[in-house]
């Protein structure tokens, strides 16, 4: 009976402070993540806005940046933004969607291992177009990745973060966030085209597609119906088209091809 009362009191703090920026742009997306982290434990949170067809904007905490590269164009990698964008909004973690290999990647030490995550929940609100609302929670080594307990709890939260996104969506102008870089569906088209100039086979080019995705070579020979001695054959036609000799060449081959250049701190 005591900790149903002080999961209630918990909540209903929460729920208060939420209304109480209900009309505050600045207010609300922290009032969110502060509810969120009250329900399951994590060691970070952040919401994102992504445009129709924009890149992402930050809308909190204020102070915080993406990883380098990400906002830039890197999200067209990341398997939550693959789960997400193909309409199956709600929540989901990243251990959930990624594919076998994932955390081997480039991709994935540049922006969760660098960062100290070992894991990332979305709560991914459609909103009006092709915009979208991200609430992400971010767990370390410490807590380690989202069980399906905690994911569930999350589940039945989504509700309450879908209504919040919808107002944020509602107070936000949309303006354009991408002065100087590439729109997002540039960006998904240039993905889609990486290697052309390099003259890649259409299978070359499917399993380029996949690599940089973060699938392994096994899980390419699943998602193609091949042989994994066949993707290794196809993999060392394309590197060397591409003048790359391993996956962590390929990735910041990409990089290039999106003009991303990180800068001289």
């Amino acid at each position: 009976m005591e900790s149903d009362t002080k999961n209630l009191e918990t909540l209903s703090l929460g729920l208060a402070s939420l209304l109480d920026t209900i009309g505050d742009v600045e207010g609300l997306p922290g009032a969110a993540i502060d509810l969120g982290l009250s329900v399951v434990r994590a060691s970070f949170g952040s919401v994102q806005h992504y445009p129709q067809q924009n890149n992402p904007q930050v809308l909190y905490p204020h102070t915080y940046q993406n990883p380098k590269g990400y906002s830039e164009g890197l999200y067209v990698l990341d398997p939550l933004f693959q789960h997400f964008k193909g309409n199956r909004l709600g929540t989901a973690s990243l251990i959930e969607v990624s594919p076998a290999g994932f955390t081997e990647t480039d991709y994935y030490s540049q922006i969760y291992t660098q960062q100290g995550f070992v894991d990332e929940l979305d709560h991914v609100v459609q909103l009006e177009g092709d915009a979208f609302m991200s609430f992400s929670f971010y767990r370390s080594a410490k807590y380690g990745a989202f069980n399906e307990d905690e994911r569930e709890l999350h589940r039945a939260l989504y509700p309450l973060m879908a209504a919040v996104g919808r107002r944020l969506g509602a107070l936000l102008d949309e303006a354009d966030y991408t002065e100087g870089k590439l729109t997002r569906k540039e960006l998904e088209l240039a993905l889609d085209h990486f290697g052309s100039e390099q003259d890649l086979t259409p299978r070359e080019s499917e399993v380029i597609q996949l690599v940089l995705r973060g699938h392994n070579n096994q899980s390419v020979a699943n998602q193609l119906e091949i042989a994994p001695d066949t993707v290794k054959l196809h993999r060392k036609h394309a590197y060397a088209k591409l003048r790359v000799a391993s996956q962590g060449e390929l990735f910041f081959r990409f990089l290039e091809t999106i003009g991303f250049r990180e800068s001289e701190d």
